[in-house]
């Protein structure tokens, strides 16, 4: 990913902006942001052909109210440069996984 999209974002923002969005746990700003990302790496038919995500539904999943499987994502976001990644936010009580 270049250091801005073509709304002249800078990568650190949009990367923010996609963290904060899981951390208050909204579905529609993690995948709004996620919109001028895709225009960036080739746009929606360009993602779509990489991913074999259909073209239509990948632009309807990041622009409106519809819920994102988690499969979608995990085959978006490699064409995007990027990875969900995991990490405790609390102590464990029980056994360390």
């Amino acid at each position: 990913m270049s250091q801005n999209s073509p709304a002249s974002i800078p990568e650190q923002e949009l990367i923010a902006a996609l963290d904060a969005a899981l951390k208050r746990k909204d579905q529609q700003a993690f995948l709004r942001a996620l919109k001028p990302i895709v225009k960036e790496q080739g746009g929606f038919a360009g993602v779509a052909r990489e991913t074999a995500l259909n073209r239509t539904a990948l632009y309807r999943m990041l622009s409106s109210a519809n819920d994102a499987k988690l499969s979608t994502l995990l085959a978006l976001l490699p064409s995007l440069g990027m990875r969900l990644s995991m990490k405790r936010i609390t102590k464990s009580k029980g056994p360390s996984i």
